[in-house]
């Protein structure tokens, strides 16, 4: 005999399951949308101290393939994969967690372990020859990163510096960055942004080239 005193069952577990999956999904959009604007922000302030280092380069007498280089080595962080010499970034450490213990402890572990900076020790032994080269294709052979030919570099001509003609001297260096945190579209629809970083100096550069 079915008994009539029992309560009906709820369904507002279900209600409650749906809400809190579609809170989730809310607030991981927010997240990646926060962490992209993050990341774009980032690579623009290394841009204005791209410019700036351009800039310098120019009041001090400078010619142009020197403050291409200077831009180059400033943006650094913002060009990826070294290309230049080939180098397989592998911490031995890491690896070895990663082929014997499971993905909670490894995160445990890898909190407390200081990574190799091999690549950080082959930048700083190149940096100096690549900044001592007298031609691109020769410093292309020293160093290079996949996303340094993304860069653009808009500064007036050097030798209206020499004439005093310009009194300040103005870089813009430009990069188009990739929007690569899943969901982006969300917010912005291209896969690309074009961002600018500016510096403007006084020019000084007719004081250092004195004969």
């Amino acid at each position: 005999m079915r008994r009539t005193d029992l309560p009906y069952p709820s369904n507002k577990g279900g209600q409650s399951l749906i809400e809190t999956c579609l809170m989730m999904g809310l607030v991981c959009l927010i997240f990646f949308g926060l962490f992209q604007v993050s990341q774009l922000f980032t690579a623009r302030e290394i841009l204005y101290h791209a410019a700036a280092r351009a800039a310098r380069a120019k009041t001090v007498g400078f010619n142009e393939w020197m403050s291409h280089k200077a831009v180059l080595v400033a943006t650094i962080p913002n060009a990826g994969r070294m290309t230049v010499p080939e180098f397989d970034n592998e911490d031995a450490v890491l690896q070895s967690m990663i082929d014997n213990e499971k993905p909670g402890t490894i995160f445990i572990q890898s909190i407390g372990v200081t990574p190799a900076l091999n690549q950080l020790n082959i930048e700083r032994a190149r940096i100096p020859e690549f900044m001592a080269s007298d031609n691109e294709n020769r410093a292309r052979a020293i160093l290079d990163y996949a996303r340094w030919d993304n860069i653009g570099i808009s500064a007036p001509d050097m030798g209206s510096y020499i004439e005093g003609s310009t009194p300040f001297i103005d870089v813009t260096v430009s990069q188009v960055v990739s929007n690569w945190v899943p969901m982006h579209k969300a917010f912005y629809v291209d896969d690309t942004v074009e961002l600018h970083g500016k510096a403007v100096i006084e020019d000084h550069s007719a004081l250092y080239l004195e004969k």
